[in-house]
C-alpha cells in the first residue's frame, strides 16, 4: 500500500475519532447538566448546582474540542505550510484553563460551606439522578475520551478525559455527602468539596502546562530521538551526525533534520541514494526527515558499530541536551 495513502487513512480515522467523541461529549455533558440541575434544586446542594453549570461548560469544551479537529484535519495552505494541527494544543490548553478555573470556583464554594454549614436534602430520586450522571461521566472519561486519546496521543482528549474524572470526583463527594448527612446530621460537603477541589486544579494545571509546553516549544521525545539518530547511523556511508533538529507541527506532523557525516572518498550519488531510502524508512515511521551530507575525512575501514561510537563521542546529543525543537 502507498505511503501517502496509509498516513491519508490514519489522519482521517483520527480526525473522525476525534469528531465522533466531541459530538458524543456535547450530548452527554448536556443531558448531565439537565440531571445535575434537578438534583441540585431536590437536594438544595450548591455542589450539585455549581456542577452542573460545570457540565455546561464541558459541553461547550467539547464543542472547541469538534472545532479544534475539524482544524486539524484541514489541508496545509500558503499561509500554513506545515498544516494545523497545533490548533489541538490550543485546545488542550483551553480545558486545561477550564479545569483551574471551575477548581478555583469549587474550592471558593466549599470554603463557604466550611464557614457557612448547611444541611443538603436527601432525596432518593436526586440520588439517583446523581448516580446516572456518574455512569455517563465515567462512559464519556474512561471509555470514549480515553480509549482514543490513549489509541491516538491527543492531548485534547487526554484532557478532556482528566476533566471527566474530575466530574465524577465532585460528584462522588456531593453522593457520599448525602448519605453522611443523612446517617449523621452532620455536613461534610465542604471540607471534602474543599480536597476535590485542590485535585481538579492540579490536573488543570498539568494540562494546561503540557499543552503550553507543545505551542512553545519543548525538548524531542527521547524515543523520537533516538528512532531518528539510530536510523541515520544505520544508513550504510554514515560514520556520524550532528545538528539533528526535530520540529513538532502537532501529532502526526513531526519534520526533522539532520547533518550526516560521510567519508569524502564515496561518490556523492551513493551517498545520496543510500540516505534517501532512510528518509523513505522514517516516513514510514512518521517523521518527514531530510538528511543533510557533510564529507569529513575518508575512513580507512567501515565499523558498523558506529552507533556506539557515537553514543561515546556525543554522550550530550544521546540524552537529548544537543536538540532542538519549535
Amino acid at each position: 500500500m502507498p505511503l501517502n495513502f496509509t498516513k491519508s487513512i490514519i489522519i482521517n480515522s483520527r480526525e473522525k475519532s476525534g469528531l465522533w467523541v466531541g459530538i458524543a461529549g456535547i450530548f452527554i455533558n448536556g443531558m448531565i447538566f439537565v440531571l445535575e440541575l434537578f438534583a441540585s434544586i431536590m437536594t438544595g446542594s450548591t455542589t450539585l448546582t455549581a456542577d452542573a453549570f460545570h457540565n455546561s461548560v464541558d459541553a461547550a469544551a467539547s464543542v472547541i474540542t469538534v472545532v479544534s479537529f475539524l482544524f486539524v484535519g484541514k489541508p496545509a495552505d500558503r499561509k500554513h505550510p506545515f498544516g494545523f494541527g497545533r490548533v489541538e494544543y490550543l485546545s488542550s490548553l483551553f480545558v486545561g484553563v477550564i479545569m483551574i478555573g471551575i477548581g478555583v470556583f469549587f474550592a471558593k464554594t466549599s470554603f463557604l460551606k466550611i464557614l457557612n454549614p448547611v444541611v443538603v436534602r436527601f432525596s432518593k430520586v436526586a440520588f439517583i439522578l446523581m448516580m446516572i450522571s456518574i455512569l455517563l461521566k465515567l462512559l464519556c472519561s474512561c471509555y470514549i475520551n480515553l480509549k482514543y486519546a490513549q489509541k491516538f496521543s491527543s492531548q485534547t482528549l487526554t484532557a478532556a478525559s482528566l476533566d471527566a474524572m474530575g466530574d465524577v470526583l465532585i460528584l462522588s463527594v456531593a453522593s457520599f455527602s448525602l448519605l453522611f448527612t443523612k446517617m449523621t446530621g452532620v455536613p461534610v460537603d465542604g471540607p471534602l468539596g474543599l480536597l476535590i477541589s485542590g485535585i481538579i486544579i492540579f490536573s488543570g494545571f498539568s494540562v494546561a502546562k503540557r499543552a503550553a509546553s507543545s505551542l512553545i516549544g519543548k525538548a524531542p521525545d527521547p524515543a523520537i530521538f533516538n528512532l531518528i539518530s539510530e536510523a541515520v547511523l544505520k544508513a550504510k556511508y554514515v560514520v556520524g551526525f550532528h545538528d539533528l533538529v526535530v520540529h513538532d507541527y502537532g501529532p502526526e506532523k513531526i519534520l526533522a533534520s539532520v547533518h550526516a557525516e560521510v567519508p569524502s572518498n564515496v561518490p556523492l550519488l551513493k551517498v545520496h541514494e543510500a540516505l534517501f531510502q532512510t528518509e523513505l524508512g522514517m516516513q514510514d515511521q512518521g517523521v518527514e526527515l531530510v538528511v543533510h551530507i557533510d564529507p569529513v575525512a575518508a575512513q580507512t575501514k567501515w565499523d558498523h558499530n558506529r552507533y556506539n561510537e557515537a553514543k561515546q563521542h556525543h554522550p550530550a546529543a544521546f540524552a537529548g541536551q544537543q536538540t532542538m525543537g519549535r
